[in-house]
């Protein structure tokens, strides 16, 4: 007899429940990792000045994606697909496993290239910032791979070694001794060796997967829909931050970087916590409770679509009324700057929460976030490229607002669907197809 595919298996929600004292450490230890990354940021700018500091928040806004496009869509795809497919998990696993290996590689060896040729430039703080945030991408995304598994203490550890990294340069900076490329060096070099000390301990890599071309691509396309919404937060902020730096307003860069780092802090605690509870997310909306998980979902997003355009219309009325109220720059315009972000939060919120629950659905899902994303980049560049030279920081808080009101728009006129789509017919679901369970017995 075959278990009804409209619940999830007996006992298997049970497993992936979350205890008290379990998401306490996993919270503690990625909240002091924040506070310290975003404290570090603050106080690296009267470290280095203005000038120097704009060089390495400038290449930090710009490739923050990168971290983003190798961490989110794998990291979601594997905690919605292992609890509903936990035998296929070993065979993902490896197949991760043989791809991170590798991965940071070539941008590190582009570094070592840059700074043996040029020196500790431009160029070099921009290729060296590149592979500092692949190999975050990659440390994270292999925490990931363990907190599937199962295994929630690595998560603590490497985070807890990571803080210690951030105390250590950011000492080192303060006393003369690092600057932005040897800050970046220290974190590189870090980085690597917690990477290689996850991936031994997740077993040996494998690219077995490759032999299940259908499976593998429904993995692929999945991955690659689902870090979409990741992807346009941390795209928006690099496209937004080129726009700002190469405007008049090329002085609020370091400012507003240090503003939006610690609004970040608060956007990305949120994210992992829905990251923890996925798994069990995943099972619970899996099957027949899928499409309903879609219209609530929708039914979240289309009221955070009505705030958001409300916050939207009070704000450019308010800049247009006062001009250049948090233009001028100074501490003045950075609590401007800092205000108008915090009064975003409920908004974020509810986003972030709409998301979270649409990409645990079903197959439609993905399909709806990805083109939720697309939606929010576009916004975001066509606001930006009028309000970024008009107002400079301000116009990037706006942009971002309206980027997150497309956003919402598709998912809240989307995410219902008109039918239920049938489990598994686009993305591995709820059962891995014939091929992959072939593959798991190998």
């Amino acid at each position: 007899m075959s278990h009804d595919r409209s619940s999830p298996p007996p006992g298997r929600l049970s497993r992936y429940t979350v205890s008290a004292g379990t998401l306490v450490s996993l919270v503690t230890g990625r909240s002091a990792y924040r506070l310290i990354q975003a404290a570090t940021t603050v106080l690296l700018l009267p470290v280095w000045g203005t000038e120097v500091y704009g060089t390495f928040a400038a290449a930090m806004a710009t490739f923050a994606w990168l971290m983003a496009l190798v961490l989110t869509g794998p990291e979601k795809t594997v905690l919605k697909v292992l609890p509903r497919a936990p035998r296929t998990g070993q065979l993902i696993t490896a197949g991760l496993l043989a791809v991170l290996w590798w991965l940071p590689l070539p941008l590190v060896a582009a570094f070592a290239v840059v700074l043996a040729r040029y020196g500790d430039g431009v160029a070099a703080v921009y290729v060296g910032v590149a592979a500092m945030q692949l190999s975050i991408g990659c440390t994270l995304l292999l925490v990931g791979l363990h907190r599937a598994h199962g295994r929630p203490r690595p998560d603590v550890a490497t985070f807890a070694a990571m803080s210690a990294v951030q105390v250590a340069l950011l000492a080192a900076a303060v006393a003369g001794l690092v600057g932005p490329v040897g800050f970046v060096s220290g974190v590189i070099v870090a980085q690597l060796a917690l990477n290689v000390a996850l991936a031994v301990s997740l077993g040996r890599p494998s690219l077995r997967l490759r032999h299940r071309p259908v499976f593998l691509r429904r993995l692929v396309c999945t991955a690659a829909l689902l870090g979409a919404p990741d992807l346009y937060l941390y795209l928006s902020t690099a496209v937004l931050f080129t726009i700002l730096s190469a405007s008049v307003w090329a002085a609020h860069v370091g400012p507003l970087y240090v503003v939006v780092i610690a609004w970040s802090a608060g956007v990305n605690l949120l994210i992992y916590v829905f990251r923890v509870f996925a798994p069990r997310t995943s099972l619970a909306l899996a099957g027949r409770a899928g499409p309903g998980g879609r219209r609530r979902a929708a039914q979240v997003a289309g009221r955070v679509a009505v705030a958001n355009a409300a916050w939207l219309l009070m704000v450019v009325a308010a800049v247009l009324l006062v001009p250049h109220g948090g233009a001028a720059g100074g501490l003045g315009s950075v609590l401007v700057w800092a205000t108008l972000l915090a009064s975003r939060a409920p908004v974020m919120a509810g986003m972030l929460w709409a998301s979270y629950r649409l990409e645990n659905t079903d197959a439609r899902a993905p399909r709806v976030a990805g083109l939720a994303a697309v939606a929010g980049m576009v916004m975001v560049a066509a606001a930006g490229s009028v309000t970024v030279p008009a107002w400079g920081a301000v116009g990037v808080i706006i942009a971002f607002g309206a980027g997150d009101l497309a956003y919402t728009t598709v998912i809240a006129l989307l995410g219902p669907g008109r039918r239920p789509p049938h489990d598994g017919a686009t993305e591995p679901n709820a059962a891995p197809p014939a091929g992959a369970r072939r593959a798991a017995a190998v």
